[in-house]
């Protein structure tokens, strides 16, 4: 109990950092959380974290089958709405990284309705609902993904605390909007989310931060892109593949998924810089790329 309130204390206080861009104090309250959950899971272990283990073990080492069998054990045995919400959005990015696409998205649309009928906080629910955008985007059901990023930004809108989750959402919403042609939209939320992003471009430890960077370079990298700018969407293309590469590196993130979306951001480089004709170093980055897939032995690519 003890190491819970210290847990939830040190968190509140990051949260007070990121809200005031207080980038130095934040990175410390990370590292902080990071130490304390790791001493707990070491001298406390529930069963249910041992099976959590399990199943990320299982994703190292490629064992699909088995990481699935442990994720359906711990939705099998959540016993609450609230756990039952945690369990179905586990299988879902699961099953997104296997490229089961319809499949994840069933658990995501459970994991939402868990999470209404157990009335958790708002920010839980814009959680839910950004990754339930997710899957309706992997689906190709852009109005859906774009009804329920509009849902959680809703939700945290007004909410400083929530800062991250907002401008994660924004930079989805941005990327969804691209591909109905809303260009002006989509650079009004680019922007908003470089105002945020940009004082706290310096956090590696946070890798939170370092994603989004990626993922904000990446939708602009596709903006310039659609606006026909061969230079700025290789530019922009570099910065997201750096960014991925900062995740990628961080222990703390150390999984198969950090590693998919740099074998993704390569891609969208190398496409990049085969539609400008700059041919030798795309064949360079796209066997990058296949070397990571290669790696991971997923039953899916990144194109």
């Amino acid at each position: 109990m003890e190491s819970q309130q210290q847990l939830e204390s040190i968190f509140k206080t990051f949260q007070a950092a990121i809200a005031g861009r207080h980038v130095d104090d934040a990175e410390v309250a990370v590292q902080e959380i990071m130490e304390l959950a790791m001493k707990e899971c070491e001298e406390n272990p529930s069963p249910e974290l041992l099976v959590e283990i399990a199943a990320h073990n299982c994703e190292l080492h490629r064992d699909w089958i088995g990481a699935e069998a442990k994720h359906r054990e711990l939705l099998a045995t959540a016993g609450d709405g609230v756990g039952k919400r945690r369990r179905h959005n586990a299988l879902c990015h699961f099953l997104r990284l296997m490229g089961r696409f319809d499949e994840a998205r069933a658990h995501s649309q459970l994991a939402v309705q868990f999470a209404r009928e157990s009335d958790v906080i708002p920010h839980l629910l814009a959680m839910d609902l950004r990754q339930l955008g997710d899957c309706f985007y992997d689906c190709g059901d852009i109005p859906a993904a774009k009804s329920a990023i509009d849902e959680a930004l809703s939700l945290i809108a007004e909410d400083a605390m929530c800062i991250l989750t907002f401008t994660d959402l924004l930079i989805m919403r941005a990327r969804v909007e691209i591909h109905v042609g809303k260009i002006q939209a989509v650079q009004s939320d680019l922007e908003q989310a470089w105002t945020i992003l940009e004082p706290m471009e310096p956090m590696h430890f946070a890798a939170g931060v370092q994603r989004d960077l990626s993922q904000w370079w990446s939708v602009t990298a596709t903006l310039h892109g659609h606006q026909d700018d061969k230079e700025g969407a290789i530019a922009a293309w570099r910065e997201a593949v750096n960014r991925a590469r900062l995740v990628d590196a961080a222990p703390q993130c150390a999984g198969p998924h950090n590693q998919f979306d740099l074998a993704t951001a390569l891609h969208g480089l190398g496409t990049a810089l085969s539609t400008a004709d700059v041919n030798a170093e795309a064949d360079a980055i796209f066997v990058e790329s296949a070397a990571i897939l290669h790696d991971l032995q997923l039953p899916r690519t990144c194109s």
